[in-house]
């Protein structure tokens, strides 16, 4: 027998395992207590739900990212995929990229913010399906198409803005990212 299988039998604890199992689990509390110790102010209510305003995008991608990587599979376009649907919107609410660093909103001739929302689920959605169909059906592999899938997105994101910001957006559209809906804030 091996002494895993002697320490289950005795009822004893695996430490290799716990530690497998839960090691970041208990980093994190580990950090929360230090840094509880050295700045008390960091586990007021004001603190904490300032983490969870900053972290919320990336959690959300995370999450999504989690049943990726459940499936034995490898997404490296997330981020640029993200990019891209965001300056669609923005080119969608504008109007196009004319006054690409304008920070005024008058003369704008953009078509609002449903519609650059809804623009970029469906661009999202199509990439997504493009490349979902070139990894299930063409039998490419998910690490080549999605690294393709980076570039490209990461490029036509840089070409669409000139490799710059865009701004000036109406009050609706800048809602998203510094409004609230009760006291939860609208990620960005």
């Amino acid at each position: 027998m091996t002494s895993t299988t002697e320490q289950s039998q005795r009822g004893g604890i695996n430490v290799a395992r716990l530690l497998m199992s839960f090691g970041p689990l208990m980093f994190l509390a580990l950090l929360i207590v230090v840094f509880t110790v050295l700045k008390p102010s960091f586990i007021d209510p004001i603190n904490i739900f300032n983490i969870m305003r900053q972290i919320s995008i990336t959690g959300l991608i995370a999450l999504g990212m989690t049943f990726v990587i459940l499936t034995a599979g490898i997404d490296l376009s997330v981020g640029s995929l993200l990019a891209f649907c965001g300056m669609v919107a923005a080119v969608v609410a504008k109007g196009g990229t004319a006054n690409t660093l304008s920070l005024s909103t008058s003369g704008a001739q953009g078509y609002g913010w449903f519609a650059a929302l809804l623009a970029a689920v469906v661009v999202g959605a199509l990439a997504g399906g493009v490349q979902g169909f070139a990894i299930t059906r063409l039998k490419v592999p998910p690490f080549v198409v999605t690294l393709g899938g980076l570039t490209v997105f990461r490029g036509l994101t840089l070409t669409i803005s000139n490799g710059g910001p865009i701004s000036g957006f109406d009050a609706s559209m800048r809602w998203f990212g510094t409004g609230l809906i009760g006291p939860v804030p609208v990620p960005n």
